[in-house]
């Protein structure tokens, strides 16, 4: 009963570290975090291919757009943080379809670096909040995805 105590006892601290590690890193890639945030004074670009509306307020809450309107109406909640973006436009996270999570190094046969760290965060600094790997093809086949 002790050994199966402690072995529990190990895993949920081991558990617990690791989720706290995971939140650390994703906290580093988070701007600003409040439950209610309002883009003030920016550039809505929709994607469906219309003009894009100038001088707009974009209000999220709880991680969804709640509203959409020009900033000399809008209504923004007193508890929200405002974020004056003059001269910034917001547009839907771009969906990225031939993707690459490595490096080509060169070399016979070819060598090709790991990226699956820094790759997803450099298309997330540009935009792409979704991408579908392009996978890899080397000469004994296809590289199995981890």
């Amino acid at each position: 009963m002790k050994i199966a105590t402690t072995v529990c006892l190990i895993f949920v601290f081991v558990a617990s570290v690791f989720a706290q590690v995971a939140a650390n890193e994703r906290q580093q890639m988070i701007r600003v975090d409040a439950k209610i945030i309002a883009l003030t004074h920016v550039r809505v670009i929709n994607g469906t291919g219309g003009a894009a509306q100038e001088d707009q307020t974009v209000v999220i809450a709880d991680g969804k757009i709640k509203s959409v309107a020009p900033s000399a109406s809008a209504t923004v909640p007193a508890d929200a943080k405002v974020m004056d973006l003059t001269g910034y436009s917001v547009l839907p996270g771009l969906v990225g379809m031939h993707d690459h999570l490595f490096f080509p190094e060169g070399g016979t046969p070819a060598i090709y670096s790991d990226m699956g760290i820094s790759f997803p965060r450099l298309y997330l600094a540009l935009g792409v909040t979704t991408i579908r790997t392009a996978g890899l093809k080397t000469a004994s086949g296809p590289l199995e995805p981890y």
